[in-house]
């Protein structure tokens, strides 16, 4: 696993997404701050400024918030019945460049940020596949009888682990579910019986508003593979200052692996 760097004052940055040509630009905390600030001195016919809480809104709204990107450092296998913490992001809010990469630390920098829950967004970007053949008549292709798949979690501040899912603090362990099968609190699902490394793009935002039991979730989790109880955005409005997002890999049965290229997850934070 690996520890992502801080979208700061000198670290903004515009991305190509290989997709489909895109480019992205992700503003610094910088660019935010100072965005805000001449928002906040537009002034009316009176002379008066926006005030801060419509600016807040005007922000929002254009999703120009500062983020902060952690990969995966190289490509794994998970064989069956075994899984992995693949990825770790840094702490919300705190910038440990420079530090010595851990938290909590002698002096974490904290940046700047609007609330005790200033998380807005989490973008997950996955490529994997299984291994190409098996799984039940019919579903190749789809991830219905999918046994390959990704849980990712909100770890509390302070909570630590090693690559094998033992806490070094009083935490549990993070355990998947039992039986160990994909379930509807899963991250991601690979195709079924597909050896061709596939593109898994997943959103989490602050506005999602999914129940589970509607109809919407039951489409996503059919022609997504996304798990349907994690499309209501509980997570991402609920993180806290110094929390971390933990992405396991996991393969379940004989003959099923889990051939994990990458992974990259983007933290977006309201300043």
């Amino acid at each position: 696993m690996v520890h992502g760097g801080t979208s700061d004052d000198d670290n903004a940055h515009t991305i190509a997404d290989n997709a489909d040509n895109t480019y992205y630009y992700y503003p610094s905390i910088g660019d935010v701050l100072k965005t805000r600030a001449i928002l906040h001195q537009l002034a009316n016919c009176n002379g008066v400024g926006i005030p801060i809480e419509l600016v807040d809104m005007i922000i929002d709204e254009a999703e120009y918030w500062p983020s902060i990107l952690t990969e995966m450092p190289r490509s794994i296998s998970i064989m069956k019945d075994n899984d992995r913490q693949c990825l770790l992001t840094p702490p919300l809010c705190y910038d440990l460049v420079g530090s010595d990469s851990s938290f909590p630390s002698s002096s974490p920098k904290l940046l700047p940020h609007r609330s005790p829950h200033p998380c807005c967004k989490i973008v997950f970007t996955i490529q994997s596949h299984d291994q190409g053949w098996g799984g039940e008549p019919g579903s190749t292709g789809s991830y219905w009888g999918s046994y390959t798949w990704f849980d990712a979690y909100i770890l509390p501040q302070g909570y630590r682990s090693n690559g094998d899912g033992n806490a070094s603090q009083d935490e549990a362990p993070i355990a998947p579910e039992r039986p160990f099968i994909p379930t509807a609190t899963r991250l991601q699902k690979n195709r079924a019986a597909v050896r061709e490394t596939q593109r898994y793009n997943i959103t989490w935002h602050y506005l999602d508003s999914i129940d589970q039991h509607s109809e919407e979730a039951e489409r996503i989790d059919r022609e997504e593979g996304r798990g349907s109880a994690m499309l209501d955005g509980s997570n991402v409005r609920s993180m806290k200052l110094g929390d971390t997002v933990s992405v396991w890999a996991r393969a379940r049965f004989p003959g099923w692996i889990n051939h994990v290229k990458s992974i990259s997850v983007r933290v977006f934070w309201a300043i």
